[in-house]
């Protein structure tokens, strides 16, 4: 004879383990919307749940945000479009670590925890997967920044999340990343996101047209979050480990070609 509170901490049980199953079906099967611009000729998706503000404070092109907090801290994907960009890809990616160098040597929590190629649909696009402590929000925050380049514009998407919960944003973001499409010429074929996750291009920030940063504001460059009228002189708990939980660089598999970032 089974006592009622065994057959009720078993009802709980299952009950527990089919409201997580719920929860992480509908994160896997996040529905998506695309954004197109036709300032800078490029479309992009993402997550349909989330807020788009396509008329940002400060630097920023358009900004995604989480209708939720995770952590305490509002996951969001921000996007820097500049056009025309005269230099290679080469000389936009050395002032990306020039400026984390500046800030560290500010003594400011953050440090690139991988780079490298971003196999896309557009040659030459690049990653950083960096690591940083937002002291205002006393948290860790991981951000993977994609630099997309295609002729004359540059594009840069950063998708930022906190430490501890990159891992449940990787796929999403891992999405979001592989859409980038630069739209062709007028009178030429145009490519839109595809629905399969297709890899994109990318494109950074040009320091030619860089805005003047207002406090408080995100600076040209440098990832979100960063922040240079930071106060650091608190002491910030101790970074997670170097082997980040989140996304990592392309696959270098040679049997498995590296598209987009994979754990």
């Amino acid at each position: 004879m089974n006592h009622p509170s065994v057959r009720y901490l078993f009802r709980a049980f299952f009950l527990i383990v089919t409201i997580v199953t719920f929860f992480s079906s509908e994160l896997m099967a996040q529905d998506f919307k695309v954004f197109n611009s036709d300032e800078f000729s490029f479309s992009m998706k993402y997550p349909g749940s989330w807020f788009k503000n396509d008329q940002p404070k400060g630097s920023y092109y358009v900004v995604f945000t989480a209708p939720d907090l995770s952590d305490n801290v509002r996951p969001r994907i921000n996007v820097a479009a500049h056009k025309p960009v005269k230099d290679p890809m080469s000389a936009y990616l050395n002032d990306f670590r020039k400026g984390i160098a500046d800030l560290q040597k500010e003594k400011q929590e953050v440090k690139i925890i991988d780079e490298g190629e971003f196999k896309s649909d557009s040659p030459g696009s690049y990653f950083f997967f960096i690591r940083t402590y937002e002291v205002n929000l006393k948290a860790w925050l991981d951000i993977v920044i994609v630099y997309y380049k295609n002729d004359q514009t540059l594009v840069r998407v950063s998708c930022i999340a906190p430490s501890s919960q990159m891992e449940k944003f990787h796929q999403n973001f891992n999405e979001v990343l592989l859409s980038m499409r630069f739209v062709a010429a007028p009178g030429s074929a145009t490519s839109q996101p595809q629905q399969s996750g297709a890899p994109a291009s990318v494109q950074t920030q040009s320091p030619q047209a860089q805005p003047k940063v207002l406090q408080g504001q995100a600076q040209p460059g440098v990832p979100s979050g960063l922040r240079q009228d930071q106060d650091t002189s608190g002491t910030s708990p101790a970074s997670p480990q170097a082997k980040p939980t989140g996304p990592r660089g392309p696959a270098r598999d040679i049997e498995k070609p590296a598209t987009g970032l994979v754990n």
